[in-house]
């Protein structure tokens, strides 16, 4: 970023107004330092603070171990904003962006001194470690033009909705490669059936816009299944269950993490999930585990008010 764009940016923002009030949900310390508005939006400001000594830092688990815990802890609700409400009226929100302050860009410290400017204070938060605090910008649906409007010394709640449910059927499949199948799985206890149809091989070096990435092949399998379009599948291999976890989702490279999306819709109505773990070009069959489903639900299925 170079000191014009910095201008633009700080330029953007024409109004503050604080709120300053801290509170605990789901484990996790928050504080609320109040509106932000820009040249087009309004947005709400929160800091939290997720660490404590007794924490399990998930780089010292096994895949399998994150796993479980995060079973247990899938009620966990932290990043899942949803609204705010002020004295009865509702605000929704349109979207989320949170990161480390530590690595938070330049903006966000001028927006975190704003508020300072106006009197914003956090007992719990202030000597945490910088790398320890979550900076969130919340964009509301619709802009608020006059923040003096507000009454902020009214009675104020923080909604969280949960807009997806989580299911962990550790289902073992031993599929060779190219070979069609037809290997139905429950899922939700009966609710939602997938049916596991073939195994293929895919090469990065091949991929468009993967060149940069991987000069040299290297292969990834992705299993295709037949199921609801709303669900999102994890698989990994059997022998990656106990080894340190090390990520779901995407391959490490030198430039960050790469995920992918394998579009066959112009072939069939099959899904493709991605496992994540390269294999020799010569491998016939693997074993593998479906670790974890998603599915995104129409309307929340829990919503939590926080008074503030």
């Amino acid at each position: 970023m170079s000191l014009r764009s910095l201008y633009e940016n700080i330029s953007e923002y024409s109004d503050f107004a604080l709120i300053g009030r801290d509170f605990s949900a789901f484990d996790t310390d928050y504080s609320v330092l109040g509106f932000a508005n820009s040249s087009d939006k309004t947005e709400l400001v929160l800091l939290n603070f997720n660490c404590s000594k007794d924490d399990i830092c998930c780089e010292d688990l096994t895949l399998r171990e994150n796993i479980i815990l995060e079973k247990k802890n899938n009620s966990d609700l932290s990043d899942d904003f949803s609204a705010i409400v002020i004295d009865g009226q509702r605000f929704d929100f349109d979207s989320v962006c949170g990161e480390t302050l530590e690595c938070c860009e330049l903006t966000r410290s001028y927006i975190i001194s704003e508020f300072m400017k106006l009197g914003w204070k956090s007992d719990r938060l202030f000597d945490a470690p910088l790398d320890s605090l979550m900076i969130y910008l919340i964009e509301l649906e619709n802009k608020i033009d006059d923040l003096t409007s507000l009454d902020l010394s009214k009675k104020i709640e923080v909604v969280f909705s949960k807009f997806e449910k989580t299911d962990y059927p550790f289902a073992k499949l031993n599929l060779e490669l190219g070979m069609e199948v037809d290997i139905p799985i429950e899922l939700f206890d009966g609710e939602e059936r997938i049916v596991i149809k073939n195994l293929k091989p895919l090469n990065l070096a091949e991929c468009p816009d993967m060149d940069e990435f991987f000069q040299e092949d290297v292969i990834l399998p992705y299993v295709e299944y037949s199921g609801n379009n709303e669900l999102s599948l994890t698989f990994c291999l059997s022998d990656e269950l106990d080894k340190p976890f090390k990520g779901m989702g995407g391959l490490a490279t030198d430039d960050g993490v790469v995920a992918l999306a394998v579009d066959n819709s112009s072939e069939s109505n099959l899904k493709s999930a991605v496992i994540y773990s390269p294999i020799e070009p010569n491998t016939k069959h693997i074993e593998c585990c479906l670790v974890c489903c998603e599915k995104m639900l129409d309307k929340p299925a829990a919503e939590y008010r926080f008074s503030i």
